[in-house]
């Protein structure tokens, strides 16, 4: 799935703002997906990332809010369940970890 430049300045915020209502910082959150906080801010601006790592981000983040009893803020593009999309590597989003 690509995405033009507005969908990726949404999705971006998207993200960010998500990332927010978390309330960890992106090492605590790099730690937890078995990567760095530079690949974290990487996802979240969308850049460099592997096609797959914004949606492990998204599911991360989604569940972690949860727990915090809040809801996260919706997508505009990141929705519906992950193994749905036929091309995106469903081994790779299950694993939880990026990359």
């Amino acid at each position: 799935m690509s995405l033009n430049f507005l969908e990726r300045k949404r999705t971006s915020k998207e993200l960010k703002s998500n990332f927010e209502l978390l309330g960890k910082s992106s090492k605590e959150v790099a730690v937890a997906l078995g990567t760095n906080e530079d690949k974290i801010n990487d996802i979240l601006n969308l850049k460099n990332a592997k096609m797959e790592d914004p949606w492990i981000l998204k599911n991360y983040m989604d569940t972690e809010i949860r727990k915090n009893g809040k809801e996260p803020i919706k997508y505009s593009k990141l929705v519906g369940n992950h193994e749905n999309y036929y091309f995106l590597d469903i081994d790779y989003i299950n694993g939880k970890k990026i990359e």
